[in-house]
């Protein structure tokens, strides 16, 4: 390396960088010294400088803080989330009134029963009902708090000693709190007062705060923040938009979720339930609804809105943190490229399925942009005419969700991109192509491909693909699919010595998180994008 080089940086034979940090033997079982490695992925001595410093910072960080907690440390922590607890039982006393009788007595009950163990000499955490139920608190405290501790330190059993101590307090607190609520003497009583963390603003200021910034940080835009605006709108329907953001416990954060497992998929537009209220709507019998992975996507939104909002200090903690509904992994077949033989094969016969000759747009072109771009199926079967774009002398697509179709979707916001026309898409007259549709008054790349609920355009284009042209040409496998374009694409530039990073930003692949931070990834000039993308060849 040409510049003095960390012990933390390491060059493999291969002149590839790997970051390389210690791991403290006070934070090993047997108190060994082991390291962690992990490929920085770059032959490039600056950028691996630039990645390893930024990793190292967060290693010492992380390392430092794990080490050497102690018994004041673990009480101010125990303190500081019992407050929050606290706080948000003051905020949703004040708008939801005291306690029901038979919580109040179940939390005095519980009371003096961690009270007398004590009192007895004995463990407080015999006074619950199995040690399991001390464990999810700790788990959530160990998140709520942002605490490194593994369930193998010492300092996990010292906050297992802890809590009932700390969780009788937050007892005496809250049942006084609420003897509180009960005294309707003219002349104030003395009493304990909970002084809340979280602001008095509203859910309705709030989301309008979170969207603004949202928009102008240019994160969501077009369809996403369509969608996301839908979903927040709703939150507000079932929370109430005058209804302070801080009156959100974890109670009503469960009962939206509750809720949501129970709308109807489509709920606008059935008519069986078009026009009622999220209550008439859940009451429906015989419609389908919502699926788990919708239920998630709402979830998720919601856990994003209120994580700003601890962020920003109007609440003290996060409610929805965790809620998503846990998936089974899907054992589904596994998706293949086609070979350099297979891709040859039906180039060779794509000329037979031009527009002109079977009276089909997406047969030529959609199978054409596949192996050319890399694109998945529906950002090629949604694409419109003024997607097709030039810059720089450098005919490029235009990937987005952005434009007057509001059926037009993507993944993700990484999927947002630019991808040159190659060279054997122009030598095949692509532009000329464009040019006579938009001459002929059509806004979409192919005017014949319909929308269809849940499938968006590209369910045309993927049938003829699968049961029509690759059964015809003897090359139809469990494992191959439309998908096996884009694996195809990705595997030639990647053969062909394209860096991984230019691969991601020519497929809307999500970049890892350093990658983003390091490079502050903005878009790729266009004139490097097209040096890669010609890379790929077939011939």
């Amino acid at each position: 390396m040409a510049l003095s080089a960390p012990s933390y940086l390491r060059l493999s034979r291969h002149n590839v960088f790997y970051f390389r940090w210690p791991i403290p033997a006070v934070l090993h079982p047997q108190g060994k010294v082991q390291h962690v490695e992990t490929s920085l992925r770059t032959r490039n001595p600056r950028l691996a400088l630039q990645m390893a410093r930024y990793l190292a910072y967060h290693a010492e960080n992380i390392t430092g803080h794990l080490i050497g907690m102690n018994l004041s440390e673990i009480k101010a922590e125990l303190q500081a989330f019992f407050s929050g607890k606290l706080a948000e039982f003051g905020a949703s006393r004040e708008l939801g009134g005291r306690l029901p009788v038979w919580m109040e007595e179940q939390h005095r009950r519980n009371l003096k029963t961690i009270e007398q163990a004590n009192s007895n000499g004995m463990d407080g955490r015999i006074a619950f009902d199995g040690e399991e139920i001390i464990h999810q608190q700790i788990d959530e405290i160990i998140q709520v708090r942002k605490l490194n501790v593994s369930k193998d330190a010492p300092e996990y059993d010292m906050l297992l000693r802890e809590y009932p101590l700390a969780y009788a307090q937050y007892l005496r607190d809250m049942l006084a709190h609420n003897d509180g609520l009960k005294d309707y003497r003219l002349s104030p009583a003395q009493s304990i007062t909970v002084q809340a963390t979280a602001t008095g603003i509203t859910l309705k200021q709030a989301v309008d705060d979170f969207i603004a910034e949202r928009q102008r940080g240019n994160a969501w835009t077009g369809r996403t923040l369509k969608d996301r605006t839908a979903q927040l709108a709703l939150l507000l329907e079932l929370l109430g938009e005058t209804n302070a953001i801080g009156s959100v416990d974890a109670i009503k954060a469960a009962e939206v979720k509750k809720i949501l497992q129970a709308l109807p998929k489509n709920r606008n537009k059935n008519p069986k339930t078009r026009g009622k209220t999220v209550q008439e709507m859940v009451k429906v019998a015989g419609v389908e609804k919502m699926d788990t992975k919708t239920v998630n996507e709402y979830l998720t939104v919601y856990q994003s809105f209120f994580g700003w909002a601890e962020r920003q200090g109007h609440i003290p903690k996060n409610v929805f943190s965790g809620l998503q509904i846990k998936m089974g992994k899907r054992t589904a077949n596994p998706r293949m490229p086609f070979t350099p033989d297979q891709i040859k094969t039906i180039l060779a016969v794509l000329p037979e399925h031009t527009p002109e000759k079977s009276g089909k747009s997406f047969r030529y072109w959609g199978v054409m942009l596949a192996i050319y771009t890399g694109a998945r199926l529906n950002e090629i079967a949604q694409l419109a005419i003024d997607d097709i774009q030039q810059a720089d002398g450098i005919w490029y697509l235009n990937v987005t969700d952005e434009g007057d179709d509001d059926n037009k979707r993507l993944k993700n916001e990484s999927s947002k991109r630019r991808v040159p026309v190659h060279t054997a898409l122009l030598a095949a007259g692509f532009i000329d192509r464009v040019q006579k549709l938009r001459d002929a008054g059509h806004s979409r790349l192919f005017p014949d491909l319909e929308y269809q609920q849940g499938h968006g355009y590209g369910r045309g284009l993927t049938r003829w693909v699968s049961s029509k042209l690759l059964v015809d040409l003897g090359i139809k496998d469990e494992g191959l699919s439309f998908h096996s374009f884009r694996h195809s694409f990705i595997t030639g530039l990647r053969q062909a010595g394209v860096e991984l990073q230019t691969v991601q930003e020519l497929v809307g692949h999500s970049k890892d998180v350093v990658t983003e931070t390091v490079y502050n990834a903005t878009a790729y000039p266009l004139p490097i994008l097209k040096t890669a993308i010609e890379k790929l060849a077939y011939a």
